[in-house]
């Protein structure tokens, strides 16, 4: 229930709110419990429900940072932006994998060529 609910405002926030703001701010600040917090970062990194398990709550008063990366469009931690400058502490050693939103050269050619076919009709 909570990750649905986690799930369903990191879409909106990414999707709706950000895109309609009228000022381009380079930062957005997101002030939450811990076992959001990690339901976030499960979301970002697309963690499975086992890292998820292993990673535990930060403390109060404590923060993460993510960084995005412009060129391969996706989130990176930041540790030292954090408080404390860390990753999130896990109970064994846990496996981080960024996935890039940016498309292989190949697949921008396909939408290229489905951009100007549309434009064209």
């Amino acid at each position: 229930d909570v990750q649905d609910r986690v799930t369903a405002f990191w879409d909106s926030l990414i999707n709706e709110v950000l895109p309609r703001q009228i000022d381009e701010y380079g930062t957005c600040l997101v002030v939450t419990h811990g076992l959001t917090m990690r339901l976030l970062l499960m979301r970002v990194f697309q963690w499975s429900v086992e890292t998820f398990e292993t990673v535990w709550n930060v403390d109060n008063c404590h923060h993460i940072t993510l960084h995005k990366d412009m060129e391969q469009m996706c989130y990176k931690l930041c540790p030292e932006f954090s408080y404390p400058p860390q990753i999130p502490w896990a109970t064994r050693p846990i496996w981080i994998v960024f996935k890039s939103r940016k498309a292989t050269p190949e697949t921008q050619e396909k939408l290229e060529k489905l951009i100007s076919f549309k434009t064209a009709m």
